[in-house]
């Protein structure tokens, strides 16, 4: 159904911001909904004379410039590593940035120079499975290499010697990453698709038997049976700070200092990983649950969780394939297989908003209760989130004073004439670029955000619409009178199927806009969401559908954690994460100006990690680029992928003709998108079959739904 509040609701070039100053009933009391100030940045002259004069440090200078968008913007293959013979799944840089560790489905890892680009050594490991895991020990001078693999097993093998010094078989399924702490050169971890995440110390006689006794977190505990952990980061500068992803929408951060390592038993008759997964699974309890209540962060999209039983319908799953912090550590990186790449700010969480009546007398956000570690914080209400209540105007401004919005600059106002071109011509990529940049220009401003909700609801990709419903909120934050925002706002709840939401919403913008009561728009949309409330009254409950794997149900207490999980901070779309589990997405330069993916179609892409913007797109992979690993000082890129060869990336000479051809962005993104969308059995038959792709089908190396 359209509404017809489209490109006529878009603001006019002409920002006249609304000074909602009123004498405040409270005497001094004031109400800043954002009033952030935009970022400034210095270009590389400012900052080598700022360094010459020493008002910032060299080790400043070099975090500003490791990457910019100059040097971006001539990224190309400078060197192609051979050597392995089939798909490279895993890479790792020394801290140093000199050495490169590459493992392989041959069996294999490879030791590489980075700077001579050339093979040191190979070594012959004793996985009889795919390698998908390699780290350098820390503090060990780099000649201490760990590996996990697809046989269950990790090994500790000396480079120079190629001597295991040990060796553990107590997972039952793949080991998916290995996770090693600075810090702590004694001990690391590792995630398997058994569920489970393992304590190691090098230090202590470990030995693999019926009684494994170095279990750290059974996710099966509280997640269920199915539960397969995907990938696991440590915070770099808090190492008791734990962030793994599994097989559903939900990032776990765990903390060390309130867990114990615990004992499972496995069954002593058989030594076959299905034998021993079925009996541990079986005599599981609570009794042995080492997890207490106050140990966990979730964090997820907030547009998911509604969402788990219409994918499981369809047969389509969601799962963290890589996670990684920034170098401070405040921000973390995910990417979600199924979806997109997700931003979660760890200083300042967000949370999930929702409509509520307009009982209360002024616009406010349930405050989590922290908790006594000092990470982990939770929501005191039976809620996925926090709940933010817009009520009417006229009690708002009883009690609170809403100094006036700043206009928009000029270089922000240019930016939005061009948007609101752009949508008029119905390019709502190219519209969704520029609003961007100018919001990222004038982050106060209630028409932007506004503006791209629209633009937002207009392309409806996957979580689009749910991003238009948080933009709404933002512009009613700043402009708690802005009419398009508000319409725009039931209209996003009612796509989202929160109809008793959207209706509370639509009644209370008919009173506050009497006037738009008998517009088309709002006729239309009062019968839409009273149509959607008879028909959800009229359905039954939720069922399974075709899907043959039972939905699983998850424990109270996940059922909690899950409810008190926060929120996204920003995301990035166009590549596809959809045919395998080790997809990485990583951060771009010491500053994580920039991020950076592959794609299931061969392409490496880079986003502005400010504006989410997608700034690049290169062809990386003949099929598949799943690795991305940046260099710890300089601008150096590794990746790899379904073919044997790691690629290395640098910026190439201005002048060189090698660079490859322009590609039309906005057009892989969309067919990405649509990609994304449909079964991953449909995907395989939508791109040329390569002799290297054939062959990684042949390996089994799809994700279990």
């Amino acid at each position: 159904m359209q509404y017809k509040m489209e490109v006529s609701a878009l603001e006019p070039t002409a920002t006249g911001a609304k000074d909602h100053s009123s004498s405040a009933s409270m005497g001094s009391s004031t109400y800043h909904p954002l009033f952030r100030k935009p970022s400034k940045r210095q270009g590389f002259l400012q900052l080598q004379r700022s360094r010459e004069i020493e008002q910032i440090s060299w080790q400043s200078f070099k975090w500003q410039n490791q990457m910019t968008h100059a040097l971006v913007s001539r990224l190309g293959i400078t060197k192609e590593l051979k050597g392995h013979r089939g798909c490279v799944n895993c890479i790792e840089f020394n801290t140093e940035g000199s050495l490169l560790l590459s493992g392989s489905d041959d069996y294999n890892i490879i030791l590489w120079d980075v700077y001579k680009q050339k093979r040191l050594k190979i070594l012959s490991t004793g996985h009889r499975g795919n390698i998908f895991s390699v780290k350098f020990q820390p503090q060990s001078g780099d000649r201490v290499a760990i590996s996990g693999a697809g046989d269950g097993h990790i090994e500790v093998r000396e480079l120079e010697t190629e001597d295991v010094t040990h060796i553990c078989t107590c997972h039952e399924k793949r080991v998916k990453r290995i996770a090693t702490v600075p810090t702590q050169p004694n001990n690391f971890y590792s995630a398997s698709e058994d569920g489970t995440v393992m304590l190691y110390d090098m230090r202590a006689p470990h030995t693999c038997n019926s009684q494994a006794s170095n279990f750290l977190i059974d996710l099966r505990q509280h997640a269920g049976s199915t539960v397969e952990c995907r990938c696991i980061t440590i915070h770099p500068s808090r190492p008791e700070l734990i962030a793994i992803g599994v097989n559903d929408p939900f990032i776990r951060i765990y903390d060390r200092r309130m867990i114990k390592v615990n004992s499972v038993q496995y069954f002593s008759g058989g030594s076959g990983h299905l034998e021993r997964n079925n009996y541990s699974v079986s005599h599981t309890t609570g009794s042995s649950d080492n997890l207490p209540p106050g140990c966990v962060q979730y964090l997820v999209p907030g547009h998911l969780p509604d969402r788990l039983r219409e994918f499981h319908r369809q047969g389509r799953s969601l799962s963290t394939t890589y996670l990684t912090y920034s170098a401070d550590g405040t921000q973390l990186l995910a990417n979600l297989g199924g979806e997109h790449i997700y931003l979660f700010h760890m200083a300042n969480p967000q949370y999930p908003r929702h409509y509520a009546a307009p009982s209360a007398t002024k616009l406010h956000s349930k405050e989590c209760d922290a908790v006594s570690n000092g990470m982990c914080k939770s929501v005191s209400a039976n809620t996925n989130g926090i709940s933010s209540h817009l009520t009417e105007g006229g009690d708002r401004m009883s009690v609170y004073f809403y100094p006036p919005v700043p206009p928009l600059t000029p270089r922000a106002e240019s930016l939005k004439a061009r948007a609101n071109q752009a949508f008029a011509a119905e390019k709502y990529i190219t519209g969704l670029q520029l609003y961007n940049q100018a919001a990222e220009i004038s982050p106060n401003s209630a028409v932007l955000y506004s503006n791209r909700a629209a633009a937002l609801m207009k392309r409806k990709w996957d979580g689009d619409i749910y991003a238009a419903l948080r933009d709404c909120f933002t512009a009613l934050d700043i402009d708690p009178h802005h009419v398009k925002a508000h319409f725009r706002l039931a209209r996003c709840l009612h796509q989202l199927g929160r109809e008793d939401e959207a209706q509370v919403c639509l009644d209370d913008f008919m009173k506050q806009h009497p006037d738009h009561i008998s517009s088309p728009a709002c006729t239309t949309l009062a019968n839409d969401i009273a149509k959607a409330i008879i028909s959800k009254q009229r359905e039954g409950p939720d069922i399974d559908g075709d899907n043959d794997i039972p939905f699983p149900t998850p424990s109270a207490q996940e059922q909690k954690w899950r409810s008190q999980a926060s929120d996204y901070h920003k995301y990035y779309c166009g590549h596809c994460n959809t045919l395998t589990d080790i997809k990485e997405a990583i951060f771009l330069g010491s500053d994580g100006k920039f991020i950076a993916a592959g794609s299931d179609d061969g392409n490496l892409f880079v986003w502005d990690s400010h504006t989410t913007n997608l700034i690049r797109v290169l062809p990386g992979d003949e099929s598949i680029v799943n690795c991305v690993q940046a260099h710890p000082h300089t601008c150096l890129l590794a990746t790899s992928g379904i073919e044997s060869v790691v690629k290395l990336w640098a910026p190439l000479p201005q002048n060189d003709k090698t660079k490859e051809a322009p590609v039309d962005m906005e057009e892989i993104a969309q067919a990405n998108q649509q990609r994304m969308c449909i079964d991953h059995n449909e995907v395989i038959f939508m791109q040329p079959l390569s002799p290297s792709y054939i062959e990684w089908l042949n390996h089994d190396n799809l994700p279990l739904n």
